[in-house]
């Protein structure tokens, strides 16, 4: 009787080691990327040398673009297909 309900305690906590462990990568979903990326992206503009369109401004776009991502103030001119490619952009 022991043994049999060690059994079952230990098999439903793998079953729910098993659930929480695929169910975290679900919950990043792409709005909080966004989130994230716009703050980044405000603080590169209002911190960084060269401001909006500067040179670490442009480093970040190509970046992100180059992961699938872009920002409200990226694609308000243009998004992505407006920068060049990481390879043709020579950030140094």
């Amino acid at each position: 009787m022991y043994l049999k309900a060690l059994v079952i305690v230990a098999t439903f906590a793998s079953m729910m080691t098993a659930i929480t462990t695929m169910s975290i990568p679900a919950l990043a979903d792409k709005s909080s990327t966004s989130k994230g990326l716009n703050t980044a992206d405000v603080n590169i503009h209002n911190h960084t040398p060269g401001g909006f369109t500067g040179k670490q401004d442009l480093n970040f776009y190509v970046g992100i673009c180059n992961g699938g991502h872009s920002t409200t103030a990226l694609n308000n001119i243009g998004g992505c297909s407006i920068l060049p490619s990481p390879s043709e952009f020579h950030s140094h």
